[in-house]
């Protein structure tokens, strides 16, 4: 919990892309891996992803409640 009352959550999402896929978007794209990674993540974010042999999103379990 926050100090002013609010509940505080962090959701951890696994990023699995096809090196070879991302590495030819980048070339098409003509744009650095870490922007391309980027897009893709705000696409997940937004809903707009699509299924893809290339992406896969997974839910990471990670620390309790209360710890960072």
């Amino acid at each position: 919990m926050t100090g002013d009352g609010r509940l505080r959550f962090q959701i951890v999402i696994d990023v699995l892309i096809d090196a070879a896929a991302l590495k030819g978007t980048c070339e098409k794209l003509e744009m650095p891996l870490l922007e391309v990674v980027h897009g893709l993540v705000e696409d997940f974010l937004a809903g707009g992803v699509g299924a893809s042999k290339a992406v896969e999103y997974r839910l990471v379990r990670g620390p309790g409640l209360g710890e960072p």
